[in-house]
């Protein structure tokens, strides 16, 4: 069976014939911490809370979650102003960056809609 080596030489992980990854019990830690190290960065870039304590910012984010959860075109692009708004008072405000991004998304999708409604789509 084939082992990765690890930077110490130490065999930590196997590749069976199902190509599947097992960790020797010892390793396993090891190599959860590696990867999440690797996959989020370093410790201080994590986010650890979404929310924040501008009342002002918290407060646009409320009015841009009415109109996003309304769902329609007209009212996503309202929802993305306040979204905005929020992330100008608080530009660590994660939950609306989440929330900016999500209506952005139904706008990509709603406007493609449209535009093959309307026969506007074709290429």
């Amino acid at each position: 069976m084939p082992q990765m080596e690890s930077s110490y030489g130490h065999g930590l992980l196997s590749v069976n014939s199902r190509t599947s990854l097992r960790c020797r019990p010892k390793s396993r830690n090891a190599v959860a911490t590696s990867l999440e190290l690797t996959l989020r960065g370093a410790k201080d870039t994590v986010v650890t809370n979404a929310s924040t304590a501008s009342v002002e910012a918290h407060n646009a984010y409320l009015q841009g979650h009415f109109y996003f959860v309304r769902r329609n075109l007209d009212d996503y692009r309202k929802a993305v102003g306040f979204f905005d708004r929020a992330i100008r008072i608080d530009p660590d405000y994660a939950l609306a960056y989440a929330e900016r991004s999500e209506a952005w998304t139904f706008i990509g999708d709603l406007a493609l809609g449209e535009k093959g409604r309307l026969g506007c789509g074709e290429t």
